[in-house]
């Protein structure tokens, strides 16, 4: 699907989502916002994962780290928009959970039966690509980075001896040391498994989904450019810094 995301450049930050403030004005060319048309992939749960599910929203904030910085370093609207198109296209995100985020005004869905749980889950609460069998932990991050990294599908243009930049979503009631327990299972699978080197870790709630159990893992292919925006300085207050 195509995604319509709007980045505001105007000193706030709605809500969880740590957009960066203080972009450039350079970058806005008279305008209070621009617009970043990004593209995003979503797998039906009739596919039978042909192709991941990935969770579009982590993915568009990424995408708007990179583009923040690139804004705040006072790069022209087009080439910010050229390097969030770049940073989109070389990460895919994949959510999993453990119940169902209660919409308000609306009857939870029951869908979720006991000792199940969803993988490829939507982040506003739309099904998932599969309802499976509760696993442990570290079935479920080796099924999730199989399925971001699958040289079948070539879904993310990261191989063998690439260099990437991890991170590890919690979707609203996944406390903070299951999300670190998560993170801690998918560095080292990373880097044996799949032959990856790791240059940043970042975990934490950036992109939730109410009160939703689970977590998502979105995996970027890195570079010195790439890195150069994500340690770029912000006072964007949920920025959280890598660890």
């Amino acid at each position: 699907m195509w995604c319509l995301f709007e980045v505001f450049y105007t000193g706030r930050h709605t809500g969880s989502l740590p957009i960066r403030g203080e972009a450039s004005t350079k970058a806005m060319l008279h305008e209070d916002r621009f617009l970043l048309l990004l593209q995003h992939r979503r797998l039906s749960r009739d596919q039978h994962f042909a192709k991941p599910a990935f969770e579009t929203e982590t993915t568009e904030f990424r995408s708007c780290e990179v583009a923040g910085a690139a804004a705040a370093a006072g790069l022209s609207l087009a080439d910010v928009a050229a390097e969030a198109k770049c940073a989109s296209e070389v990460m895919g995100t994949m959510g999993v959970a453990l119940s169902v985020c209660t919409l308000p005004g609306q009857v939870t869905s029951d869908r979720l039966g006991p000792e199940k749980m969803e993988v490829g889950v939507g982040i506003r609460g739309e099904p998932g690509a599969a309802v499976v069998d509760l696993q442990q932990v570290n079935a479920i991050i080796t099924r999730v980075l199989n399925q971001i990294l699958s040289t079948e599908t070539g879904y993310v243009p990261i191989t063998r001896g690439d260099r990437v930049v991890l991170m590890v979503n919690g979707l609203g009631a996944t406390p903070v040391m299951e999300i670190m327990i998560a993170a801690g299972k998918a560095v080292p699978k990373l880097q044996l498994e799949h032959g990856l080197a790791v240059d940043r870790v970042y975990t934490g709630s950036f992109m939730t989904s109410l009160d939703m159990a689970g977590f998502s893992i979105t995996i970027m292919k890195s570079d010195k450019s790439i890195l150069q925006r994500l340690d770029a300085v912000t006072k964007a207050p949920n920025w959280a810094c890598c660890c």
